[in-house]
């Protein structure tokens, strides 16, 4: 009777808990998915007001994957406003995330935007290097 009752307890419990999972996925991914449609369309300052709710989300739920892909998008977000510093800072918060969960497309994405950036401040021989770094890291994931 007793390991019954217990049973339906963890059983409620864990459909609270998946529910309450759910909804901060596809809240998160919500996010996302406007926050591109924002990047895409030239909206960069809606677009980094939503990335700042997502990255509060995904701190809340300790998932470090959105993290980087947040940190990810703000970096983006920077270049493309020709915020070097800001981009350097972002970039910076993203790298230590997607190196440890070996995040192939994410380091690859990082390794081209910082060739871009090396691009723009005239290092041409940094920004092989990172496009070489990026072919590196595309074909060893593969």
């Amino acid at each position: 009777m007793y390991s019954r009752r217990c049973l339906k307890t963890l059983y409620l419990l864990l459909l609270i808990v998946q529910n309450s999972y759910a909804q901060n996925t596809s809240a998160f991914e919500n996010l996302l998915v406007s926050a591109n449609n924002n990047i895409n369309s030239g909206g960069y300052n809606q677009a980094t007001l939503q990335l700042t709710d997502a990255l509060k989300q995904s701190e809340i739920t300790k998932n470090r994957k959105n993290e980087a892909h947040v940190y990810d998008l703000l970096a983006e977000i920077s270049i493309k406003k020709r915020e070097f510093a800001a981009f350097k800072t972002f970039d910076d918060l993203t790298n230590p995330i997607a190196n440890q969960l070996k995040d192939t497309a994410l380091l690859v994405s990082l390794s081209n935007r910082r060739g871009i950036y090396y691009m723009e401040e005239g290092k041409n021989d940094l920004a092989t290097n990172h496009y070489y770094k990026s072919s590196l890291n595309f074909n060893k994931y593969r």
